[in-house]
Formats: C-alpha cells, structure tokens, sequence
C-alpha cells in the first residue's frame, strides 16, 4: 500500500472538446428521435426487442437487422430522486432546488430499458409499472436533445 501523506493535490482549469461517432445503428435510432419516433431492433434468433438499438443480442448472440418502431407509450421499471446533478463548469456536484426523477424506462413493445428523466411528476407519485408518454422538444433534432424526457400519461402539456 502507498504512503498518503505526501500527496499533492493539483487543480489544474482545462476545456476539453471531443466528437465520437455514435456508429450506423445509434444513427438510425437518433433519426427516429427527429421524428419523434423511438426506434427498436428486434433480434431474429430470439424476437427480442432492443431500445437503444444493439447489434448483437445479448441473449442468443445473434446479429440484428430488424428496425421496429416501439412505444409511444412506457412503464416505469424503476426510478430514483436526484437532489444533485454533475456541475458542467466545475465537474462536481451541486444541489438541485428541486428534486429529479431519473427512471429506467420501457417502452410499449420493447424488452430492454433505458434511463431518462420524468418530468411533471413528484417523487412520491412514482411508482414502478407507472403508465408513461414522451415529452418530445417543440422541433426534435436527429439527436438526445429531441426527447426530453417521459410524463405520467395523460398528463398533457
């Protein structure tokens, strides 16, 4: 085990840019967020269904090549209530004003999950199978961004 004590702790201030590719198959699925459609692959050795798309089943390890278009609607598999988020600026935490709720969300049609944020609800109206519905942007890009999130269905807005 190493000594501790002479440990010297450095701040240095850095801005760092990068682009990755996302790869065909993450494409496709943000295309569909663009046209406020959420994008499944379905595997053809075990008829799976997979959101975010994934090339290979994870099951039976087969390729996948069937896109098909999953939801509108969702459930709440699980959810948490975060009273921090990661400070873009200083890559520590800071306390959120208000709580918010991260779900493992699957939609309608899918056998897999994703996590996002649920909006318009309070942390003590959640409840795991809770019946949701996307909150797309007002102009959906072919990216992240075009979801904002899931709402309690019928919650309108």
């Amino acid at each position: 085990m190493s000594d501790l004590k002479n440990t010297v702790e450095l701040t240095i201030p850095m801005d760092a840019e990068f682009h990755w590719s996302v790869g065909s198959y993450m494409e496709r699925f943000f295309a569909g967020l663009g046209e406020r459609k959420l994008m499944g692959i379905r595997c053809p050795g075990c008829g799976r269904v997979f959101v975010p798309p994934r090339m290979i089943c994870e099951r039976c390890f087969a390729e996948t090549e069937e896109w098909v278009e999953v939801g509108p609607g969702a459930v709440a598999v699980s959810f948490t209530a975060a009273s921090v988020e990661v400070d873009p600026k200083t890559g520590g935490l800071r306390d959120l004003e208000e709580p918010a709720i991260l779900a493992l969300i699957k939609p309608d049609k899918a056998d897999s999950a994703f996590v996002h944020r649920v909006l318009e609800a309070e942390p003590g109206d959640m409840r795991e199978g809770m019946a949701l519905e996307p909150v797309w942007a007002p102009q959906p890009a072919g990216d992240l961004s075009g979801l904002l999130g899931f709402r309690p269905a019928g919650a309108g807005g």
